[in-house]
Parts: structure tokens; sequence; C-alpha cells
């Protein structure tokens, strides 16, 4: 079955929305897990 020329366009910017989605998930679990979110006590 031949993909689309929509889905052979979009196919790029899903991958990088997944890969920058997938950072964000790590970045602020290692935040968590620090506690550098915590800097600030007020």
């Amino acid at each position: 079955m031949m993909r689309s020329r929509l889905e052979r366009a979009l196919s790029p910017l899903i991958g990088l929305l997944l890969v920058l989605q997938a950072g964000i998930v790590v970045t602020g679990g290692a935040v968590r897990l620090t506690g550098s979110g915590l800097g600030c006590p007020t």
C-alpha cells in the first residue's frame, strides 16, 4: 500500500516531535530525582 504525500511529508515532523517529547520527560524526571526544582524555598 502506498503512503500518501501528506504522510510522507509529516513523518519526519512526527519523529522530531516524539524525540522532543521524550526529552521533556527525561529532563523532568532528572529535575524531580535531583530536587533541582526546589532551588528556591519560597
